[in-house]
């Protein structure tokens, strides 16, 4: 089966799609496909729709993502440390 590139698009809790394409002469594995930043805590939702390269089909197999999440911890000022 011949590879071409993997096209599609991705949109995030119902925002506008956006386009995005891989390209690769063979199958390939662990690969970000998608990132973004700037997400609340929270659930999402992720909707990807895969588009047709000329007249080869796109395919996709899909096994996990992988969420990376930093809190920073805000410091207040006016809170008194009890060490002496």
């Amino acid at each position: 089966m011949p590879y071409a590139s993997l096209s599609f698009t991705a949109s995030v809790d119902g925002g506008s799609p956006t386009d995005h394409s891989l390209a690769y002469a063979t199958e390939v594995y662990n690969v970000t496909m998608y990132n973004i930043t700037s997400l609340s805590l929270g659930s999402h939702a992720l909707l990807v729709t895969l588009l047709d390269v000329g007249s080869l089909q796109s395919y996709l197999f899909f096994d996990y993502a992988f969420v990376n999440t930093t809190v920073t911890n805000a410091v207040d000022p006016f809170v008194k440390s009890t060490s002496r």
